[in-house]
């Protein structure tokens, strides 16, 4: 069966629409699974400052023993809460965003925690209020999860837009 050229036009123009949109879910699903992934092992350890009996790397005091190099601890899980999904109305720390302009896709995510930053990509400097040497090691979360979870998205992405730029070009639905 044949298509006029304005019926092959109304289904090009319709199979962008449906492209951004499928984009835009993608890129949200994606948003997420980094988030769930990133708080979790081997990026990030559950652990309290209250029970921290027998927890290999605590000290009495909930913090860090010298020579741990273990992943990222959860303690107050301020940051893990900034990343996890649940929409930055009720998670202000967080920052995700989604914008497609025809086939391109941006997609923005990460935290306001103030040491988000020093955490994913270590820190060597002098502390303001005391002037002491500090070296904090990158113990990065984001970054791994992220290229897990893109190579993830490649494969799924691919199939999932193939098949609905088909099925419009094919049925005009």
């Amino acid at each position: 069966m044949s298509i006029t050229p304005q019926q092959a036009s109304d289904r090009l123009s319709l199979a962008q629409r449906k492209f951004s949109q499928q984009a835009e879910k993608l890129a949200r699903d994606f948003a997420n699974r980094v988030g769930i992934r990133a708080v979790n092992m081997p990026h990030m350890r559950q652990t309290s400052a209250v029970a921290v009996a027998g927890v290999p790397g605590l000290s009495a005091a909930g913090r860090r023993k010298k020579g741990d190099s273990g992943p990222l601890r959860r303690v107050h899980n301020r940051l893990a809460k900034s990343i996890l999904p649940g929409g930055t109305f009720l998670r202000p720390e967080a920052i995700e965003r989604v914008s497609v302009l025809g086939f391109k896709l941006r997609l923005e995510k990460g935290s306001r925690v103030p040491y988000a930053g020093v955490h994913e990509y270590g820190f060597h400097g002098s502390r303001l209020n005391s002037g002491a040497t500090v070296r904090i090691p990158a113990r990065p979360y984001m970054g791994p999860a992220t290229r897990i979870e893109k190579t993830l998205l490649a494969r799924r992405a691919g199939k999932e837009m193939k098949d609905m730029i088909l099925t419009v070009l094919r049925t005009g639905t």
